[in-house]
């Protein structure tokens, strides 16, 4: 496995995003989401951070990290045996493939991400 993402969730978006472009130098570019405005930074050509809004079933604002795995439904497996709280079951990622978070021990926030081609970016696996 690989760190593909990091998340931040924040209670201003925004104002955490021009931070970390000042901090970083990386620029940030903004996309409406279901959720709200999401503002991604590109750190080199393979990792991304993002900042947006914390949603309300989010204890608190945090940091979820993207883990790249092969299967996600293996690593919710065992991360669910190591004590992890399976908080999203796996999902389609509309685009990208498949996904899943948990809450690991002491309230940090994980997600795991299956990449699959087939998936198309409306979230339907294609045939």
């Amino acid at each position: 496995m690989r760190i593909l993402h990091t998340e931040f969730q924040s209670n201003n978006a925004e104002a955490t995003s021009d931070f970390l472009t000042a901090m970083l130098g990386l620029p940030a570019r903004q996309e409406a989401t279901q959720i709200g405005p999401l503002f991604t930074l590109q750190a080199d050509a393979e990792t991304t951070l993002s900042v947006r809004t914390k949603q309300d079933h989010e204890r608190a604002p945090g940091t979820t990290v993207y883990f790249e795995t092969e299967d996600v439904s293996s690593s919710l497996l065992r991360a669910e045996a190591l004590g992890a709280t399976v908080i999203v079951p796996k999902m389609t990622f509309a685009g990208r493939g498949y996904i899943g978070w948990v809450e690991a021990p002491g309230s940090v926030y994980m997600a795991f991400l299956q990449v699959d081609a087939s998936v198309s970016t409306t979230g339907e696996a294609a045939e």
